[in-house]
């Protein structure tokens, strides 16, 4: 792990630097000057950075650092921390206002943030390897006859993308249940299966109207919500709380609540796990459904219009659970067919 810290006072951040130094680290110091050289020059993994503020030539030395390493977990551990307004920690959790005194509670924060730390610099020393995989899927499309388009070339290098970041996974049941949500959700457009909250009360929703209809709307349609409910609704005979696991009640608690969820869903219900510290263990009620116009919902937290958003998208289902919902859905409301989508190109392709 690499450690870079900017100070021009390299004694008020001596026993940061003797600390990480003495468990293997590379430590590099740096004043404000050369900062910018450091960062680009020694791409370090964490940054501990004072904030210095020249007010008389209305300069803000630390701005220009921070806005360089937006995508660096950093402490910023200065004198004036508790004052500055730093908008970009909404985004980034690895964003740390510390004031400057003890220096073990910088040390006690990286401890904290170490592991994770290493994991997102692994997957950043990966982006090379990954251009090279997704350059590899242009070799047919530079053959045809006709230059596709911008959006379909990116969209085939994202593709291509996600699909190597994947493989570099093992995969693994073990995974924590709550791995299965796209948090926050990235996607420009609601799809099937987005989480959504009411913003007036407290009540979530499952989008069930296909991600195609959605995407290529025209005009403001009407979408399809069903209602979630508490979690203890998935199964007939109450909360799985306060008992003993080892019991042999317990134990055939759990082995039908198993079969229940190995089925994908109980009747007309669906077990959504809970997204810890964003919502809880949900019941997806299929038969409680409601038409809701998509201006309503606003795609996510940071682009909310009060005057019309009544929902919010908080998390996206990822496949294979996404079909989960889908399918259920399908089999409780006796869909025929597949979403409507553009038959025509597909079927001249077809005949060429």
């Amino acid at each position: 792990m690499k450690l870079l810290i900017i100070e021009d006072d390299p004694t008020a951040v001596k026993g940061i630097k003797d600390n990480f130094e003495d468990i293997g680290w590379t430590v590099l110091n740096s004043d404000f000057e050369r900062a910018l050289e450091n960062i680009r020059k020694e791409q370090p993994d964490i940054i501990v950075m004072d904030w210095m503020e020249d007010l008389d030539d209305n300069k803000d030395r630390g701005r220009a650092i921070f806005n360089e390493t937006h995508n660096l977990p950093i402490i910023i551990y200065s004198g004036i921390a508790s004052a500055l307004e730093v908008d970009e920690i909404e985004n980034n959790p690895f964003i740390e206002k510390i004031p400057k005194g003890d220096e073990q509670d910088v040390i006690s924060k990286i401890n904290e943030w170490e592991k994770y730390i290493k994991v997102v610099s692994e997957i950043r020393n990966q982006f090379d390897e990954a251009v090279s995989y997704m350059m590899a899927s242009l070799k047919p499309v530079i053959a045809l006859d006709s230059y596709p388009g911008e959006n379909v070339i990116k969209y085939m290098l994202n593709r291509q993308a996600s699909e190597f970041f994947n493989s570099k996974i093992v995969d693994d049941e073990t995974n924590p249940t709550w791995t299965q949500y796209l948090y926050p959700p990235s996607s420009k457009t609601l799809l099937v299966a987005d989480i959504l909250k009411s913003r007036v009360e407290n009540k979530y929703f499952v989008l069930l109207t296909p991600s195609c209809d959605m995407a290529r709307a025209n005009g403001d349609i009407n979408v399809l919500l069903a209602t979630c409910t508490e979690a203890y609704k998935f199964h007939d005979y109450g909360q799985l709380q306060n008992f003993d696991p080892s019991s042999s009640k317990g134990t055939q608690k759990i082995e039908t609540v198993s079969k229940m969820l190995s089925y994908g869903y109980n009747s007309y219900r669906i077990s959504l796990p809970e997204l810890p510290n964003v919502f809880p263990y949900l019941t997806v009620n299929l038969k409680d459904l409601h038409f809701v116009k998509l201006s309503t919902i606003a795609v996510n937290t940071k682009n909310i219009d009060s005057s019309k958003h009544e929902y919010v998208r908080i998390a996206s289902i990822n496949s294979p659970y996404r079909e989960q919902i889908v399918w259920a859905h399908m089999v409780n409301s006796c869909r025929p067919g597949v979403p409507d989508r553009d038959y025509k190109k597909w079927a001249e392709n077809i005949l060429k």
